[in-house]
């Protein structure tokens, strides 16, 4: 493989050009290049952070809790763990990245940009059998860990692969299982790959989504110059590296020259102490965090003054949250970002203006806005093949798309070739464009759920159930009122082979991420059928309203 470099290639706006010199490498003009008339220049994105290091050393690139790293110490590490890599034999493919979110993960997502690697994230949180599936999926040709999750990860991480430990306080790099020449086996990622996520699959197994570098480049062209952040921004870091959504907060963060500043897990869901003592100024989450704090009546007005930027993504905006969000912090613009993992972080967006209109407003949720320049999406009718009505599935192409999942993985069918070559990528939202060209979001034409921004295939989890309890049928759901929100597994058994509901938990606690495990099991006496003899799905809604109590469980595909 080659280094994969020419394919990361970021643009530097008008603001970098009087840095120039400090690059010392070659750059290309924007302009010749593209024949554009905007200022900018062509480089390497990891020579952005060599850029910062030079001028800004002492400058904070990311803090967590007390720790703060500067730029030029972010560099350091960097390199170092670039040559540890270069001096090994391990083999030429992805980087597997199993840390908390921090500067140590940082350094390593750079280091592996610099070296033309994909990265893999995979989370100390997750069961073994799962890390097991990603490893087997992506042949990495190591894995860097940090001492904090070494520990955690240990029981996932059989086999040969080398691991590279990070100390806790950045001062240290080990080979906990050092490399062997030859040892790797061949990996299915090519260097044109900037990383892999994986999200939840139809078949019970995690389904690799392959982004590459220069859908990547082409999502940061479109971030940095519209969401962008500067020197002296505070920038928070919401998401876990295992959701697409990080890879927007670090990197539009350091190519900007702001500070990445990590919110404790703990607090991800009541950020307000975090907000004001940390001083953020730039706000990245999804909606499920700003409805937790106006549900504890955190959201008052002024209480967030010194933000000026605010972004939601991975689940429906609805506008009463968003207007009390916009109470809380009066100087921020609100934007409403949209995209699957699929067309990389995000491909639609809408400013959010201070007072809604009718139009605005049409089902309550706030816009998905329009598709960015230089991307393409259609409304697409399954019953009027071949027209653009206003109402339907959304499909999207261009850079951003990804063209099929790694491997062997389910779901190919959701890529559509057209006869003129192009692929688009069918999303499964429906959606509906109105008079003005706005996006609006409807909901799923398929079972597929989202939990906190995460993806989730409830047939992921009935399988699981399944293969733990043969005797038991399931169906599950979403909770999507009351205080015990999250999902809810429907079960029906052959009398005697009853699990209660803590093994029903505890069977998917060790095959799922924890984000995927049911918050209620409710047993049934039988499934309720349709005419068709198909479990009625509306139903089994009014069973489970019944017996979880006040909770209004959403409906299935019904």
């Amino acid at each position: 493989m080659g280094t994969g470099n020419e394919h990361r290639i970021v643009r530097l706006h008008r603001c970098w050009r009087p840095f120039a010199g400090l690059l010392g490498m070659a750059f290309t003009s924007w302009e010749s290049r593209q024949g554009r008339a905007e200022a900018g220049m062509l480089v390497t994105w990891g020579a952005v952070i060599d850029l910062l290091a030079r001028h800004r050393p002492n400058d904070a690139a990311v803090e967590t809790g007390a720790q703060q790293t500067s730029y030029k110490q972010l560099l350091d590490l960097t390199h170092e763990i670039r040559e540890q890599i270069t001096r090994s034999p391990a083999g030429a493919g992805p980087i597997v990245i199993a840390d908390d979110p921090g500067a140590g993960a940082c350094a390593a997502i750079v280091a592996a940009q610099a070296l033309g690697r994909a990265y893999v994230p995979l989370s100390a949180s997750h069961p073994a059998p799962r890390i097991q599936q990603i490893l087997a999926a992506v042949e990495p040709a190591l894995i860097v860990q940090s001492d904090r999750t070494a520990i955690r990860m240990a029981e996932g991480l059989s086999g040969h692969y080398p691991l590279l430990t990070i100390s806790r306080q950045l001062d240290n790099l080990s080979w906990a299982r050092s490399p062997e020449p030859g040892a790797n086996s061949p990996s299915p990622i090519g260097s044109d790959i900037a990383y892999v996520m994986f999200t939840s699959g139809t078949t019970g197994r995690p389904k690799g989504v392959p982004v590459r570098a220069k859908s990547l480049m082409a999502y940061l062209d479109v971030a940095t110059k519209r969401f962008g952040v500067r020197p002296g921004d505070r920038a928070s870091h919401f998401f876990d590296l295992t959701f697409d959504l990080s890879v927007h907060d670090v990197f539009v963060t350091l190519l900007g020259g702001g500070t990445l500043v990590v919110i404790p897990a703990e607090q991800r869901m009541l950020p307000a102490r975090f907000i004001r003592e940390k001083e953020i100024s730039h706000w990245f989450s999804v909606p499920s965090a700003a409805e937790s704090l106006q549900r504890v009546g955190a959201l008052r007005p002024g209480v967030f003054p010194q933000l000026r930027q605010t972004l939601f993504c991975g689940e429906p905006l609805r506008w009463p949250v968003t207007e009390a969000w916009q109470s809380a912090a009066p100087n921020s613009r609100v934007i409403n970002l949209y995209g699957p993992t699929e067309a990389t972080i995000a491909i639609s967006y809408y400013v959010v203006p201070r007072r809604r209109s009718r139009l605005d407003d049409i089902y309550g949720i706030v816009p998905i806005g329009r598709v960015f320049e230089g991307q393409h999406g259609r409304v697409f009718s399954r019953h009027e093949a071949g027209e653009q009505p206003n109402r339907g599935e959304l499909q999207l192409s261009g850079s951003q798309v990804i063209s099929g999942y790694l491997g062997a993985a389910d779901g190919h069918d959701a890529f559509a070739p057209d006869p003129d070559g192009a692929v688009w990528y069918r999303t499964g939202d429906a959606v509906e464009r109105d008079g003005g060209g706005l996006l609006h979001f409807l909901g799923r034409i398929d079972h597929q759920l989202k939990i906190s921004g995460y993806r989730v295939e409830p047939a992921e989890i009935e399988d699981a159930i399944h293969r733990a309890f043969p005797a038991c049928r399931s169906v599950v759901v979403r909770c999507d009122r009351g205080e015990r929100r999250g999902l809810v597994a429907a079960i029906v058994c052959k009398e005697g082979d009853r699990p209660s509901a803590s093994a029903v938990r505890e069977a998917c606690a060790s095959s799922l991420p924890p984000y995927m495990i049911p918050a209620h099991v409710v047993e049934l006496a039988s499934w309720p059928v349709n005419a068709n003899g198909k479990i009625d799905l509306s139903a089994v809604r009014r069973q489970l309203e019944e017996n979880v109590g006040p909770d209004v469980v959403a409906q299935r595909g019904a």
